[in-house]
């Protein structure tokens, strides 16, 4: 078995155990990656425990379509 024909969920579960950078750098191995890259499971496992938190008490509004877009929306 190769790697292409595991399911998204397995690729994105294996990707949560890696870092934010090694998640967008897999989007170039194959569709699979880059959708499994892309998911909101794989990027919940970077964001903060308190991430909750901390958007409640933000001061403006953060607004965001994805988990991924969260994260990066947070490093900044």
């Amino acid at each position: 078995m190769t790697w292409g024909h595991l399911p998204e969920e397995c690729i994105s579960k294996i990707l949560s155990f890696t870092t934010a950078a090694d998640a967008c750098k897999s989007c170039v191995l194959s569709r699979g990656f880059r959708s499994a890259a892309d998911s909101d499971s794989t990027w919940e496992k970077f964001l903060p425990p308190d991430y909750e938190e901390m958007i409640a008490a933000s001061p403006n509004p953060i607004a965001h379509a994805s988990e991924k877009e969260l994260y990066f929306r947070l490093c900044l």
